[in-house]
């Protein structure tokens, strides 16, 4: 007997070649597609779903969110030094084994600065038993040193010292309990010769406020011609002055004067 004829299907276009049980259907591409199918029917939400959504509305006004607070500024500055070196006093005997092996003056002076940013984080305190007084007192060990083989930088630093004395913030040692200008002089003279460009610029301050213009007038020029920034404006005053005279007298530029230092 013939087997029945099959039932149509308009909406397969394949409906009239490719029986129910066509081998087709079960090959394994076909099964990944049924597959995938299957997977994005289970995903997209069921009515049910929708209805409890109705009924359970997220709040959002009472959602919590954590917000990380701002962090602390001592902590964040004190985080730039190191542990051992602002807590163990005899660490102190090591780093500084540890920066003469280098041999290196600018590593040295490098480590000094680090020194000066350290106690900087500090309050100033006039007692010497302080982490500052220890940290400052290793930073003028170092500014000696550096000075006496030559270097511009620690001429430069002591001289500064010398010139301000007492008021020197970063200096703790006896030998600066007074103002100094003749060895300040001294320091920025050889700090100059060794190619300092700030030491140019405080020689000239210094013949300025002796009222020795030709000689200051050489130095802000020497510093001004190698970017130094205040240097190049004094300059130009200077050379303002040749044809308004009454520029350049000894109080018309306070702002710039030795006394602050610029």
């Amino acid at each position: 007997m013939p087997d029945p004829p099959m039932k149509k299907d308009a909406s397969h276009p394949f409906s009239n070649s490719i029986p129910p049980t066509s081998p087709i259907l079960t090959s394994p591409s076909t099964a990944l597609v049924s597959s995938h199918s299957t997977k994005v029917a289970m995903d997209l939400p069921t009515q049910a779903d929708t209805q409890a959504d109705k009924k359970n509305p997220t709040d959002l006004g009472s959602m919590h969110i954590d917000i990380p607070s701002a962090p602390d500024p001592q902590k964040s500055r004190l985080s730039i030094a190191s542990f051992s070196l602002t807590h163990h006093q005899d660490a102190i005997k090591t780093y500084r084994r540890m920066a003469a092996k280098t041999r290196d003056k600018n590593v040295q002076m490098t480590y000094c600065h680090y020194l000066f940013e350290i106690a900087a984080l500090y309050p100033v305190d006039t007692r010497t038993n302080t982490t500052r007084h220890r940290l400052l007192t290793e930073a003028g060990y170092w500014i000696e040193t550096l000075a006496k083989g030559g270097h511009p930088e620690a001429l430069l630093i002591k001289g500064q010292w010398y010139q301000e004395g007492p008021q020197a913030q970063q200096c703790v040692g006896m030998g600066y309990t007074k103002v100094q200008p003749q060895k300040a002089l001294r320091c920025y003279q050889q700090s100059a010769k060794a190619g300092n460009i700030e030491a140019y610029y405080r020689l000239g301050n210094h013949w300025k406020s002796q009222n020795m213009k030709e000689r200051a007038s050489t130095h802000y020029a020497w510093a001004a011609a190698r970017g130094h920034v205040h240097a190049n404006y004094v300059s130009l005053i200077i050379e303002l002055n040749k044809t308004s005279p009454c520029i350049f007298t000894p109080n018309s530029m306070q702002w710039w004067s030795i006394d602050k230092g610029y």
